[in-house]
């Protein structure tokens, strides 16, 4: 009957010895997958922080093409003022030039 009770009490100790070991091997896993999943946060932060660093520069450039587009178009329409002013200037000039002419023409008939 000893021996019995010694040999549960082995077996006991064998079943509680696997739990054991059971148990280790999934904290082990665990802690393995909390590892990935921290190294997996991290980078995901930090791509997030690059994207984010790429959006402002996108940004500031998009709003120095904007800037730099409203600068050409106010050139554009100094330049259009200045040519339909020189065209006038032109025009002036020719129909003064006529008026010359026939001036001159009346002067010397």
């Amino acid at each position: 009957m000893e021996h019995a009770m010694l040999e549960n009490e082995n077996k006991k100790c064998e079943i509680a010895e696997k739990e054991k070991e059971k148990i280790e091997k999934e904290k082990e896993e665990l802690m393995e997958k909390l590892k990935q999943i921290e190294e997996q946060t991290k980078k995901a932060q930090q791509e997030l922080e690059e994207q984010t660093h790429r959006a402002l520069e996108l940004e500031q450039e998009w709003k120095s093409a904007q800037s730099e587009a409203e600068k050409l178009a106010n050139e554009h329409q100094v330049a259009e003022e200045v040519k339909e002013a020189l065209l006038q200037a032109s025009r002036d000039q020719k129909m003064t030039q006529e008026q010359l002419a026939l001036k001159m023409a009346e002067l010397t008939a």
